[in-house]
C-alpha cells in the first residue's frame, strides 16, 4: 500500500507542492490514498491512521479471521502482561503510573 502525506498544512502560504501537483503525483504513481496532514496542529493526524487501519483491516480481514481461528496458529496476549492490562479492540490500553521515587530532599543522587 502506497499512501502520499502532504506534511505542514498548518504553513498554508509556504507550500512547496501544491494540491494539483500532489494529485497529479498520486495518479502518475497509483497511490490509492493522499491526505495533507500537520504534526504542529494535529489536523488528519488521527483521520490518517484511522483510514490506513481500516484499508488493511478491510483487505486482510478474512486472513485475520482464519489465523485467530486456526488451532494450530498461536494464541492471542493474554488480557493482561507486565506492561498493562489491554482493553478491547478500539480502546486505549490502561497502563499503570510508574510509583514515584522516594528521594530525600536535598539529595544529588
Amino acid at each position: 500500500m502506497l499512501i502520499l502525506i502532504g506534511n505542514k498544512n498548518d504553513l498554508e502560504g509556504h507550500k512547496e507542492i501544491n494540491n494539483e501537483e500532489a494529485l497529479k503525483f498520486k495518479e502518475e504513481n497509483n497511490i490509492l490514498y493522499w491526505v495533507e496532514t500537520s504534526a504542529k496542529s494535529g489536523e488528519n493526524i488521527v483521520r490518517l491512521f484511522v483510514d490506513v487501519a481500516k484499508f488493511l483491516y478491510s483487505k486482510y480481514k478474512d486472513k485475520l479471521q482464519e489465523m485467530m481461528s486456526d488451532d494450530s496458529a498461536p494464541r492471542r496476549l493474554s488480557s493482561a502482561d507486565s506492561r498493562g492490562s489491554f482493553g478491547s479492540v478500539g480502546s486505549r490500553p490502561s497502563f499503570t503510573k510508574p510509583k514515584k521515587s522516594r528521594r530525600k530532599k536535598n539529595c544529588n543522587c
